[in-house]
């Protein structure tokens, strides 16, 4: 037996989590299997005379996440954030400008002082939460 720790991108919440967790366990080769969205690591404890380490990465590759063997730095999270921030200042401002935002916010879902910035920030949530289900159903 061998026991290894995977470093995986990609997971955005418990679903994501569940989901490779449930698909190593089916495997008859891979005797435990816990994996943290959290931290983004998986642990592994698998027969390595009837599965590779390189099968049990295509296994986690095919649902849709990377694979690494040593964690992310605390630049590239940083980095990641910042990329992922100006992504969604960029749509906010191009949203504010086109005026779509007063489209996307009848009267009965805005408050007279709530602000723009606080009504998208919901539509993000309520999307982002809609994707992550989608994508892994």
């Amino acid at each position: 037996m061998e026991r290894r720790q995977l470093y995986i991108d990609g997971m955005t919440c418990i679903n994501c989590q569940k989901k490779i967790e449930n698909c190593l366990r089916k495997r008859v080769e891979i005797k435990e299997a816990s994996v943290s969205y959290e931290t983004g690591v998986a642990k592994v404890l698998y027969d390595a005379n009837k599965i590779t380490l390189q099968e049990i990465i295509r296994i986690i590759n095919d649902l849709g996440y990377d694979v690494k063997f040593e964690a992310n730095t605390q630049k590239d999270i940083v980095l990641l954030a910042v990329k992922e921030l100006v992504v969604i200042l960029a749509v906010f401002l191009l949203l504010q400008h086109s005026g779509i935002l007063n489209r996307l916010a009848p009267d009965s879902l805005a408050d007279a002082s709530m602000s723009y910035g606080m009504l998208f920030c919901d539509r993000v949530d309520y999307f982002g939460a809609l994707y992550c289900d989608v994508r892994w159903d």
